[in-house]
């Protein structure tokens, strides 16, 4: 895409996530700084690797801390996952720093595996994990009552 037709489509978007580099490639094409997409976008996500990531809403930024994986296998699909998670998250309206962890856990299920769709988990296995890194609160228990009703 060239910088005015991403600058077009970018209008009216609820939120974008995107890595480190794809944040600065857009930059460039679009001309826009990143404080201009910060302000362009109501929430802007930008994953970090291993360094988490950054979200961005209403002036504000929340770092979310990475999960360390056990060891890396394959980067591929990793980002997916963080925007699967991130997305599952905010479907079940949870705050947007632990719909960022929940994202950058599903990222970290993502390294371990070779390929985009080696990695499996239940979610009872999921949340045992994240509370082994991170407190929630409790709040990830919403997605045990939602599959007990389904």
């Amino acid at each position: 895409l060239d910088g005015k037709t991403l600058k077009n489509d970018m209008q009216g978007a609820f939120a974008m996530v995107v890595n480190h580099y794809e944040a600065h490639m857009i930059s460039e094409k679009t001309g826009m700084s990143l404080d201009d997409l910060r302000s362009a976008i109501d929430l802007l996500v930008i994953t970090e690797g291993g360094e988490g990531s950054k979200i961005y809403t209403n002036g504000d930024v929340i770092n979310v801390p990475a999960f360390a994986p056990t060891e890396i296998k394959d980067p591929t699909g990793a980002g997916d996952a963080f925007r699967a998670g991130f997305i599952a998250g905010l479907a079940y309206d949870l705050p947007l720093e632990l719909a960022g962890e929940i994202g950058a856990l599903c990222a970290t299920y993502a390294l371990e595996h070779i390929g985009p769709q080696g990695h499996r988990y239940t979610l009872t296995e999921f949340i045992e994990r994240f509370r082994g890194h991170s407190q929630d609160g409790q709040r990830l228990d919403v997605l045990l009552k939602n599959r007990a009703k389904s």
